[in-house]
């Protein structure tokens, strides 16, 4: 049982670590596209100026 409990520990802690990195990943998807949407439409305001 013992040895049940550490294997399902450490199953948890690998799912816990993937859903992190996961987190980052899109954080920085996220992030990246918002600031090509914010100088994109920093340029527009220019070509409208």
């Amino acid at each position: 049982i013992l040895y049940h409990t550490r294997n399902l520990i450490s199953q948890l802690f690998e799912f816990l670590i993937g859903v992190s990195v996961l987190n980052c990943d899109l954080r920085y998807i996220y992030l990246s596209e918002n600031t090509s949407l914010i100088n994109s439409w920093y340029r527009l305001r220019q070509g409208l100026v």
